[in-house]
């Protein structure tokens, strides 16, 4: 998979707030575990420090919906072309299979073609994973950010 242009930049403004919004999380949800001998005013205060700072960072980031569900519409590009590379691999690598059980490519030939030909589609699975695994990514935040409208994603229809 090629890098995309328009994906938000590893290390950029959305993945810090992402960053940022998953350690508020985590501590919210350790303050819920931790037993401490603090007054429940103070626990309270820091929770609400926390919830606080937690929807500052989910409104920043519903800033970057546009630039997120674009990345997202190019990654599922991606994932299409990649799936396209892989099914093209597999084709390549069974056509030459059946050349050979037919008898137009020898042993040695086969043998020689095999290593390449499954290496490709090896390639091509790696590749699909990862783009599945971006558009899983981005879809999921760009669903946590849709909003209180609840829009749907753009590939999605609201129901009848």
């Amino acid at each position: 998979m090629t890098p995309n242009d328009s994906a938000p930049e590893a290390g950029g403004p959305v993945y810090e707030l992402i960053r940022q919004r998953e350690q508020l999380r985590g501590w919210i949800d350790r303050l819920d575990q931790v037993k401490t001998d603090a007054p429940s005013r103070v626990a309270e205060r820091v929770r609400a420090d926390y919830e606080e700072r937690l929807r500052r960072v989910t409104d920043e980031l519903s800033g970057h919906r546009e630039e997120i569900e674009r990345s997202l519409e190019a990654v599922r590009a991606d994932l299409a072309g990649a799936e396209a590379r892989r099914a093209e691999a597999v084709d390549t690598l069974e056509e030459t299979r059946l050349r050979h059980l037919i008898g137009e490519l020898d042993e040695r030939a086969w043998d020689e073609a095999r290593p390449d030909l499954e290496g490709a589609v090896s390639a091509a699975d790696d590749e699909l994973a990862r783009a599945r695994g971006e558009v899983d990514r981005l879809a999921t935040l760009a669903s946590e950010i849709a909003g209180p409208e609840g829009a749907a994603p753009a590939d999605e229809t609201p129901p009848a």
